[in-house]
């Protein structure tokens, strides 16, 4: 039952703080700091969980590829 708690709430849970706070037409609206620390918590949640089930070469190329494109898009916004 648990498994399947999480399953769905977990998912759930990433949608709602996302569109609440690191969507581009947020609910609330934070500094670049907030959102960037948002992103690390819903992606690292998912790196978190890709590794505890096993699969550790796909948590590091994932949380490579996050990092890798929160940086770009942070940049081609700065210079906007």
């Amino acid at each position: 039952m648990a498994s399947i708690v999480l399953g769905l709430g977990a998912p759930l849970l990433a949608a709602v703080v996302w569109g609440a706070f690191a969507a581009p037409r947020a609910s609330f609206a934070l500094p670049l700091a907030g959102v960037l620390a948002v992103k690390a918590l819903v992606f690292g949640a998912a790196v978190v969980a890709l590794a505890a089930i096993g699969h550790r070469g796909l948590a590091l190329w994932f949380g490579g590829v996050v990092v890798l494109d929160t940086w770009v898009v942070t940049v081609l916004r700065a210079a906007e």
